[in-house]
């Protein structure tokens, strides 16, 4: 909501910061290929269809906002950063997990053959049973 009556001036500030984080990874990047990290915190889970303010998931035994699952992609996509999510199998409740393989700057192609190798070593993504 901040960003939507954001002055120029703070506009800029914000980005400046965002700016220190594309340096960051540039250097990160120039040493490593890929990073491999959650898209979220939690396995998929049943939609929810309260207002957003009122959704919660449990994670860990500890309920948490919804918009907390943002973390994860908002770490990666503020410095814009190309991710390609992959499924890394079934939870225990029999829901997909997903990991995001993440690159540096531009470097979409590579996190999509990444994946596209993972999915040829364990499998593609396979639909969970129908949560009613």
């Amino acid at each position: 909501m901040r960003a939507m009556v954001s002055s120029h001036a703070q506009w800029l500030s914000a980005n400046n910061r965002r700016e220190k984080l594309r340096y960051a990874w540039q250097q990160f990047f120039a040493d490593w290929d890929i990073v491999i990290c959650p898209q979220t915190a939690t396995p998929a889970f049943p939609h929810d269809h309260r207002p957003f303010p009122a959704r919660t998931l449990d994670v860990n035994g500890v309920e948490q906002g919804y918009m907390d699952q943002l973390f994860w992609s908002g770490l990666i996509t503020a410095p814009y950063l190309p991710s390609t999510v992959f499924p890394t199998g079934p939870s225990a409740a029999g829901l997909p997990i997903g990991l995001q393989a993440v690159g540096a700057a531009f470097q979409d192609y590579v996190t999509i053959d990444f994946t596209r190798l993972v999915a040829e070593q364990i499998g593609g993504f396979v639909a969970p049973p129908n949560y009613a």
